[in-house]
């Protein structure tokens, strides 16, 4: 067996299991305990170096957060638990627990035009009239064959990003955890060229460390959308994102592959549970 010792705190020693055996890592995790602000991570063989890396990820990334309650299934005998609440029929009710205690649903909506300019462009705001601040968008043109950034001047020129930007990425990271189950997206008008879509989670951390999650992949192609009706992703439990950390661990990254000039404006909505 193998150990790793951390100064952690908070630790949710069986989230944290959870969350090791959901990455890269192949090795099986033998034991988690925690003395004060100690953390010992004891492994069943010798990691990698590549899942060494990929540990400390894991641990740098936890939040300690309490592990939602499992749901228990009902046992169906002669006898009958008065307590247990039932129909007319006597038949006990039950379903299914989808999110943490207290968390509160949210379809979370905001809009953005293609190669314009966040300042003009985006639409996410608050009931009061205050925007999030989740959103921010990024800017490519074409580079002898290579997708280039748009910095400087230019990427605060409208003017400049109407003749060159064939790429437009929208950044969207709540400041909080979350539990995230479906991704909504529409179209007023019908789009009459090619416009390639992907979405990646946690773009900031590699693959091989568990990062770089592809929800919507191949290059899916906008213009065989229909107006108004919307494309939609949605996941038959939720998926928790964790905020904050080096890793920006719960951050969405919208690719969307258009032609220069195309400025058609995208309703986007992402279902999600908060506390």
């Amino acid at each position: 067996m193998l150990s790793f010792v951390y100064t952690k705190t908070p630790v949710e020693g069986t989230r944290l299991s959870q969350e090791i055996s959901s990455s890269a890592i192949t090795i099986a995790v033998d034991h988690v305990t925690t003395v004060a602000d100690q953390l010992t991570i004891v492994f069943k063989a010798d990691l990698s170096d590549a899942e060494v890396t990929i540990l400390d990820a894991i641990v740098a990334a936890h939040t300690g957060a309490p592990l939602a309650q499992s749901t228990q299934a009902v046992s169906v005998t002669n006898s009958i638990d008065l307590n247990q609440p039932k129909d007319t029929d006597n038949t006990v009710l039950s379903r299914t627990k989808i999110t943490a205690l207290g968390w509160t649903m949210q379809d979370h909506y905001f809009e953005f035009k293609l190669g314009t300019l966040a300042s003009t462009g985006l639409y996410s705001k608050k009931s009061d009239g205050t925007a999030f601040g989740f959103c921010t968008m990024q800017f490519y043109r074409d580079v002898a064959g290579v997708e280039t950034l748009i910095t400087g001047n230019d990427a605060a020129d409208q003017s400049y990003l109407t003749t060159n930007a064939i790429r437009t990425d929208v950044i969207w990271e709540m400041t909080n955890d979350l539990d995230i189950i479906s991704g909504y997206m529409a179209f007023a008008a019908a789009i009459t060229v090619d416009v390639r879509f992907w979405v990646v989670v946690v773009p900031d951390l590699p693959e091989i460390y568990g990062g770089s999650k592809e929800l919507v992949t191949g290059g899916r192609n906008l213009r065989f959308m229909e107006p108004c009706v919307p494309f939609v992703i949605e996941g038959r439990t939720v998926k928790h994102l964790v905020y904050g950390g080096t890793y920006h661990t719960n951050k969405i990254k919208l690719t969307y592959r258009h032609p220069a000039g195309f400025n058609d404006a995208v309703s986007m909505s992402i279902g999600l549970y908060k506390a």
